[in-house]
């Protein structure tokens, strides 16, 4: 079943169980293509998509008259969501110059990007047992009012445990991995 939905922003196709997966793929090859040919986005197209997507993002929302808060759009994602988040990645891929010049500025910061870098793969693994850590022990003790304070809290929070619980994972796949390597070398 398809259909339009005046809140939504866009169409839900099967309910949500087919236009997630096709939205996360969309964001994903796009990462995917910039990753491998980053060629085509230097040429200034972000010139082009970006204010084009924040514009017709824009205007879904003045036509529609949904709320203009991402966290309407998110579950499901939505067009106005697609548009919004296709700009923003664009505008910050453009910007990666002067990102990584300011990042290089300052240590601290070069050294959490590195780490960050460093564990990517288990972070993105166990972030979500980071976030069930902290929801249940340091909130179930200390609640807060769900405020921009309790956001940096959690952020904060999260972070920590993440950063923490990613440094022994990252060992243990890296293990896992070389002994997958010798043993296919043994047999190969």
């Amino acid at each position: 079943m398809v259909f339009w939905n005046k809140k939504f922003v866009g169409f839900i196709i099967f309910d949500d169980r087919l236009y997630s997966p096709l939205f996360y793929s969309y964001m994903y090859a796009l990462g995917n293509n910039y990753g491998i040919n980053p060629t085509p986005f230097k040429k200034n197209i972000w010139i082009v998509v970006g204010p084009a997507g924040f514009a017709l993002a824009f205007i879904l929302a003045k036509v529609f008259s949904p709320t203009p808060y991402y966290t309407e759009h998110v579950f499901p994602p939505d067009l106005y969501f697609l548009l919004g988040s296709t700009a923003v990645i664009f505008f910050i891929t453009s910007l990666q110059k002067y990102i990584l010049a300011f990042l290089n500025n300052f240590k601290l910061l070069t050294t959490c990007s590195d780490f960050f870098y460093r564990h990517t793969f288990s972070i993105y693994l166990t972030h979500t047992l980071a976030i069930y850590l902290v929801e249940v022990t340091f909130f179930s003790f200390f609640p807060m009012e769900k405020n921009f304070l309790y956001g940096i809290v959690k952020i904060l929070l999260v972070l920590s445990v993440t950063a923490v619980i990613s440094i022994p994972f990252s060992k243990a796949a890296t293990l896992v991995i070389s002994l997958l390597i010798k043993s296919k070398a043994t047999r190969g």
